[in-house]
């Protein structure tokens, strides 16, 4: 909705009532999500004060505000009563009869920052694409590393692609670039509230970067979109073998990883010569690896761990 507002279409008033509705329900249920609304209104700011340059900001703002916030109040008045102050969203109460529960600064005290790190990065990427039952239920490493892999193609096809659209910039219009820079911002706002958790406890859960896989959805499929094309297949099996053969000789790499970047670089290379009626397939294989991670992760960890 908050993209499709950006889009000059006339009238967006339902629009706008819509996004108001979706938000206030997102205020009931979960603080994490209330970054919606400083989103929205930026949106609403930019629609208006520069792609139409109108004095309809005033109207439109309050269109957003006034309901969202009529739906919540009711429940931030029940919270008040319940917790007292001005604890409306019980934050100081969850931070008051928490027992038990590791805090970031004994962590940091124990164990040092460079772990602290690492097991953000590494517990954060696993539990983001898969680990189950209260973080108790992990896939096998290897599979791991093939998602590894797969984001890794994601992350240079979106680089690849941002560079191309930087340089033909002139050519999209105003709202697109708004657009974006939306879906950027609301990824970074995600990422900055689970950083600033992170600081009071140890919660490497990559669940809470859920709320942004909007986002995120649309850079990983923008990604591979530019990588399975057949014009960067060549130069990015080059990038990907010559990467995995220099992390190799460093110690970086281990050999399973090391044999997945160059199966994944020879599949690349391979791709540039494929005939262009196989164009959808190719474009198709990584949703069908999602597809086979889904049904491995089920069948051979998850119910049987828990079983």
């Amino acid at each position: 909705f908050t993209v499709r507002y950006l889009k000059p279409a006339g009238d967006n008033r339902r629009l706008l009532v819509l996004l108001a509705v979706s938000t206030g329900l997102a205020l009931v249920t979960k603080s994490s999500l209330y970054i919606l609304l400083p989103l929205v209104l930026l949106a609403i700011a930019v629609r208006h004060l520069w792609l139409e340059g109108e004095g309809r900001l005033l109207r439109a703002g309050s269109l957003y505000v006034l309901p969202a916030v009529l739906l919540a109040l009711p429940w931030w008045l029940r919270n008040a009563a319940v917790y007292g102050g001005l604890d409306f969203l019980g934050l100081e109460r969850h931070d008051a009869v928490v027992i038990g529960q590791l805090r970031t600064a004994e962590f940091l005290a124990s164990h040092g920052l460079p772990v602290l790190v690492r097991d953000f990065l590494l517990t954060s990427f696993r539990s983001f694409w898969g680990q189950f039952g209260w973080m108790g239920v992990l896939l096998d490493e290897r599979l791991y590393q093939a998602v590894g892999v797969l984001s890794l193609i994601a992350v240079a096809g979106l680089l690849a692609w941002s560079w191309g659209a930087w340089h033909r910039r002139a050519g999209f219009p105003r709202w697109q670039w708004a657009a974006v820079g939306v879906l950027i911002l609301w990824a970074g706002l995600t990422l900055a509230s689970y950083l600033w958790y992170n600081t009071s406890f140890v919660q490497h859960q990559g669940r809470y970067l859920f709320r942004a896989l909007l986002p995120i959805g649309l850079g990983i499929a923008l990604g591979w979109r530019e990588a399975l094309r057949r014009e960067r297949a060549l130069a990015l099996a080059a990038v990907l073998a010559a990467g995995a053969m220099a992390a190799r000789i460093l110690g970086w790499l281990p050999n399973w990883p090391l044999l997945m970047l160059l199966v994944a670089a020879a599949g690349l290379a391979a791709r540039r010569f494929l005939p262009s009626r196989w164009d959808a397939l190719v474009q198709a294989c990584p949703y069908l690896l999602l597809v086979a991670l889904d049904l491995a992760s089920l069948f051979l960890f998850v119910v049987p761990q828990l079983a």
